[in-house]
């Protein structure tokens, strides 16, 4: 069972229980479902407003990682080795096609009607950072400028922000936030739920009901509505490319070794000595790893002594690459010429984003 639209009734018109239950979980407490303002989403770390004169068809297939970036890992025909973790295949595909997801920056506005704007703003990112990233790569951009740091950073930021996995970490953390609300505030809290959402008393027995079925956390989950992650990337978008913008830049340049890259680039990297067990956040890591092209990686450090430029070898580049695809969740994309995947491990399969205390443990005993 999934629970959609937070703040009233469910927006897939389900009838009964169900509907009625979706809007119990909005009247417990979770974050409602908001309408972003869709000028926010600028194409640096600076503060801007946009306004959008939308002159063209709405565009339906949506790259969660931008077409401009994976050609960097692509042939003279824009073709990429895309394979499947955790264990193959290994298939050759075309830039345009992969990555793609149907609708998913498609946004719902005031008045319910569907917007593609934000692909709008994505591309102001995009734009940007793509002379930017090629300076880095030529090496052009040395001593690296002000307006390259920034618009390498904002993608970045944008990048880490906008994939599939992300959306699924806002999911998850909702979902859980619901199951933790209703264990911690019980039984009267469900009733004062029930009641807000009926306008009446309620008896014990529709409050058994609800309660019954709401704390089978099993049985459901809540499905936030998709502007709720569009929101998120609006809110964290700003800080993480200041983050980005201030570390140290360590731009590691490869002659004959090769670079992959994945359907999540941006990797976080645990600072030394830290308990493998530990959640990392944009802010914690020790380093903030990205390969901008399959010659050029670059770990945005914490260290604070400076930016500087390696020259990388067989074990770097391993090494690097074994921490890129280790962030996979679906593909890793490398050029058709190179074999980098020789000797790493590939990831699992990923059941879930975040690991949660059982909310269980949260309710009252009987």
């Amino acid at each position: 069972m999934q629970f959609s639209g937070w703040d009233g009734p469910d927006r897939r018109d389900r009838s009964g229980p169900t509907r009625r239950l979706a809007c119990v979980a909005g009247a417990i407490g979770v974050a409602s479902a908001r309408q972003t303002r869709l000028d926010r989403l600028p194409c640096c770390p600076q503060s801007r407003d946009w306004e959008f004169t939308i002159n063209r068809p709405t565009k339906h297939d949506h790259h969660t990682v931008p077409r401009f970036y994976l050609n960097r890992f692509a042939n003279g025909t824009k073709q990429v080795i895309r394979t499947t973790v955790p264990d193959g295949p290994s298939k050759l595909v075309s830039t345009k096609s992969t990555t793609v997801v149907k609708d998913f920056y498609m946004v719902e506005t005031a008045d319910g009607t569907m917007t593609d704007e934000i692909e709008e703003s994505l591309s102001r990112v995009e734009n940007a950072a793509a002379p930017a990233i090629s300076s880095l790569v030529d090496g052009s951009a040395w001593p690296i400028p002000p307006e390259t740091r920034e618009a390498v950073s904002a993608w970045a930021a944008m990048q880490y922000l906008r994939t599939p996995a992300a959306r699924q970490v806002s999911s998850e953390i909702a979902d859980m936030s619901l199951k933790l609300e209703i264990a911690v505030k019980g039984w009267d809290g469900m009733r004062e739920a029930l009641e807000a959402v009926e306008g009446r008393t309620v008896s014990e027995a529709e409050v058994d009901e609800a309660w019954e079925l709401m704390t089978d956390f099993d049985d459901y989950t809540l499905d936030p509505h998709q502007n709720d992650h569009i929101f998120t990337m609006d809110r964290l978008f700003r800080g993480t490319a200041w983050q980005f913008y201030g570390r140290s830049w360590n731009l590691i340049h490869f002659q004959r070794e090769s670079l992959v890259t994945t359907d999540t680039p941006v990797v976080l990297m645990k600072p030394l000595g830290q308990n493998s067990q530990l959640p990392i956040g944009t802010a914690t890591a020790g380093g903030v790893l990205v390969a901008l092209d399959r010659r050029v990686g670059l770990i945005m450090t914490n260290d604070q002594l400076g930016d500087i430029q390696i020259r990388g070898d067989a074990p770097l580049a391993s090494s690097l690459n074994q921490r890129i695809v280790q962030e996979a969740r679906c593909h890793i994309f490398h050029h058709p010429d190179d074999n980098p995947l020789k000797g790493l491990s590939l990831p699992p399969h990923r059941e879930r984003e975040v690991e949660f205390t059982d909310p269980r443990q949260f309710l009252p005993e009987e």
